[in-house]
This record gives structure tokens, sequence and C-alpha cells, in this order.
């Protein structure tokens, strides 16, 4: 299973915070399948097969400062070989498109939950929430990532249950003996100021703060003795989304 944990030691934080990006393989589509139109249970390793694999990636956040909520991460992946590739109906990032209720019960207000969620050079992933405006106590983009218990002004129907979906890949694999991995670069993190609307960025290493994801790895039929380790079950779902 993967193992998925960022923690960043914020100073003046009587406890570290701790950030968690989890990118789960959660469907597998037969090769024959290129519209991607039948989603079927993701095979175990070893012996993975050819096809096309969909990796959902999720975030969560808790002991975040006060008057502090998720502000934006960065990250760049990569294909460890050419076993992997990216999949031709749905090349690249495929951005969460959900929107949000961000006035409660007041008619109105759906909004986009992200309002960055993009790829940038192709491979690099940026996804965050609006900067720049004030949002209202019941607002769920304050709470992206929280444990539910934080979201007490937030109606029920509106919360934000983490990890919070954010996007997928869909990358090909041919079968061959493994591993081989989606690994995950230059990561970063930023936290939006509630009073200010404006972003506090995190440097990656910088004053002990660390943002770490784990690669992703799918092994075929014949794996390396160490390729066992860190293999991506499809145990986390996440809600159903339309493509964007």
């Amino acid at each position: 299973m993967l193992a998925a944990a960022a923690t960043m030691a914020l100073a003046g934080a009587a406890q570290a915070s701790v950030f968690t990006i989890t990118p789960t393989v959660t469907a597998y589509f037969a090769p024959g399948d290129s519209g991607l139109i039948t989603p079927l249970a993701v095979p175990a390793a070893p012996g993975q097969p050819a096809g096309t694999y969909e990796i959902d990636f999720g975030v969560s956040v808790s002991n975040l400062p006060a008057g502090k909520s998720f502000g934006s991460t960065d990250f760049k992946y990569t294909l460890g070989d050419a076993h992997l590739s990216n999949n031709s109906s749905f090349s690249g990032w495929q951005a969460d498109v959900k929107q949000v209720d961000s006035n409660g019960a007041t008619k109105g207000g759906l909004v986009p939950l992200w309002d960055t969620n993009d790829t940038f050079g192709g491979t690099d992933v940026i996804t965050g929430v609006t900067v720049g405006s004030t949002l209202q106590a019941g607002d769920p983009r304050l709470y992206v990532g929280q444990p539910s218990a934080n979201q007490g002004s937030v109606a029920a129907a509106d919360r934000l249950e983490p990890p919070v979906y954010m996007g997928s890949l869909y990358i090909n694999f041919d079968g061959a003996s493994g591993p081989h991995n989606v690994d995950f670069t230059k990561v970063a993190f930023a936290l939006r100021n509630n009073t200010t609307n404006v972003y506090e960025e995190l440097v990656n290493g910088a004053n002990g703060d660390s943002f770490v994801m784990p690669s992703v790895t799918l092994t075929g039929a014949v794996p390396e003795p160490t390729s066992l380790a860190g293999l991506a079950l499809g145990g986390v779902f996440f809600g159903r989304r339309r493509r964007a």
C-alpha cells in the first residue's frame, strides 16, 4: 500500500501541520477500451496487465495555524521509463471541475472549488483555492482537506471530506516486468491567510519544512524482489467526476 505523508514544522505552531497528497490507483481500463468507458477493478501485483490505470489525487490537511487554510500545491510528475505513457484520449492532468456552494442557505453562490487547477509545461500541476476575495465562514473552500470536525459552519451537505479530490492521471502501462514508477518532484505548498487573502508559501526543506509525495508503482508479470513495496491498490475511491 502507498504510504503518503508530508509534514511541515511551522514557526510558532504548537503542533506540526501535516499536509498529505495521496495518489491512489482507483481503476483499470483494458487495452481495447480506448475511450476509457468501462472502469475495472485494479489488478493486484505481481502480474498487473497492460492497459490504462487511473490515478486519483486527494489532499488532506491537519493542525493548521489559526487563521490559515489550504492555499495551493505545486508538483511535477515524471514517467519513470518507456513502459509508461500518457493516455492519448485523456492525456496529462485531468482537473476536478467540482463546484461548491459558497454562501450556504442563500440562493445562488455556486463557484468552482479550485480557482487554479491546471498543468504548466505539460507535467507541472498547480492546484489552488481562490485568493483575492473574502470567503464567508461557511464557504467550503476555507476547509479544503481539513477534518469534518473543523467545518462546523459549513452545511453538512457541502462539507469536503478529506482527502479532497483534486484530479487524475490516466497512465498507459505495457505490462512489462517491473517496477515502473510515476514519480513526483518539485513539491511545494502554500497556506492561505484568511485575513489578508494572500498565499504564504512554504518552501520544501527551508526551516525544517518538508512536503513528501510517494511514487506510484505498477508491476508486471515478473517483478523484481523489491518491486512489491509501494504498490497503490484501489482502496480509496473518490467521488466520480466529469472529466475536464
